[in-house]
């Protein structure tokens, strides 16, 4: 293994040669506290971005045991060093005459959810991130010196921001991974008091407009009446009240400025996990839940409809219904027919985004309409 002077004179020598000739880095180089790798790098006509790992040893990342001693725990710790490096390389960005963030350095950036990552891997011997880098030439040919700054400059302060365990913020990372374990907590209890979902009391449920970040302008915190709150007992913060949402049929009554909307679909993402602040953390549905909506003009094949269907006007087969841009009332009945063959155990329907057609086909809505005039 070569060592980072090696690595510097290397890139040293290749300053205005072919692209191509960054091949010769390909290989790994010792940066001290931690490995650089380059598995390979793009040839002609590929582009010139490289994915490289960085591997930093536990001995000097610290980063302690009981943060990663679940497979729940180790998800968020993982989750939540990707969106550390993320922000790191962020700093380092340098900007164009227009205000534009111009950055070499890339790794795949989360949104709300906590979600198992490749871009990151926490071991019981080290660390690993899986970076992206664009490198620099001008006209194809390495401009070594802008190379040399990105991985001499801009990577070590990412990786003492991000992947060392005494440059973060010890709370924040324990308040996250004790968060992922507490929400996994309630999913698991689910079952076992008879519900599908749960809704924790004081959840923001309102998002931006075509976004999954919270509009705090518009939120109002959820309130449970005390004759529905339910408690769930978790291992770090104790004891959670929210409103439990029990299996079978529950209908949820409200106009589309009531927060029903919003509710049903806060539910519908609560098959995941969400980070601090999302306003969500405790909104959590079994695993298999699933969101049915009426999406006009879909594609479907062969998909059984028999079940809500029995005779198709346009002399389709309904037992293998196939069409390229199916209505919304088939649309739907394909999607719940999808949801119910993969052994989904709730389905989610919310009126506005259903087809009024496919919700009339259950004689008991009729019912309930005459029951709500």
């Amino acid at each position: 293994m070569k060592d980072k002077q090696e690595f510097y004179q290397l890139l040293a020598e290749l300053d205005g040669q072919d692209f191509s000739e960054y091949a010769r880095i390909i290989g790994d180089f010792d940066f001290s506290r931690y490995v650089v790798k380059f598995n390979r790098v793009p040839g002609e006509g590929e582009g010139t971005s490289v994915l490289f790992v960085v591997r930093v040893p536990q001995a000097v990342a610290e980063f302690p045991p009981h943060l990663a001693n679940t497979p729940i725990r180790r998800t968020a710790l993982e989750d939540l060093l990707t969106r550390k490096v993320a922000a790191a390389i962020e700093l380092q960005s340098n900007y164009d005459d227009q205000g534009v963030s111009r950055r070499r350095l890339t790794i795949a950036e989360p949104g709300q959810k906590i979600l198992p990552r490749s871009s990151l891997l926490v071991a019981d011997e080290f660390v690993e991130a899986r970076l992206v880098c664009n490198l620099p030439a001008r006209h194809g040919r390495i401009a070594a010196a802008e190379a040399q700054d990105v991985f001499f400059r801009e990577l070590p302060a990412v990786v003492n921001a991000s992947l060392i365990y005494c440059n973060v913020d010890e709370r924040e990372v324990d308040h996250f991974v004790d968060l992922m374990e507490d929400a996994d907590a309630v999913r698991q209890a689910l079952p076992t008091r008879g519900l599908i979902g749960f809704v924790g009391e004081g959840a923001l449920l309102t998002r931006r407009d075509r976004s999954d970040l919270p509009d705090l302008n518009r939120e109002l915190a959820f309130q449970v009446p005390e004759v529905l709150r339910t408690t769930v007992e978790v291992p770090n913060a104790g004891v959670v009240h929210g409103l439990g949402i029990p299996s079978g049929i529950t209908v949820i009554l409200g106009d589309a400025y009531s927060g029903r909307p919003e509710l049903m679909k806060a539910l519908a993402s609560g098959i995941y996990n969400h980070i601090p602040g999302d306003g969500r953390e405790y909104v959590v549905s079994i695993p298999d839940a699933v969101y049915v909506a009426a999406e006009d003009r879909r594609s479907v094949q062969r998909v059984d409809i028999s079940a809500f269907v029995r005779r198709n006007p346009a002399g389709r087969e309904v037992k293998q219904y196939t069409t390229a841009h199916a209505d919304p009332c088939a649309a739907q009945a394909a999607a719940t027919a999808e949801a119910l063959e993969i052994g989904a155990r709730a389905l989610l329907f919310d009126e506005a985004d259903s087809n009024s057609g496919f919700l009339s086909l259950d004689a008991r809505l009729k019912g309930l309409s005459s029951s709500v005039d």
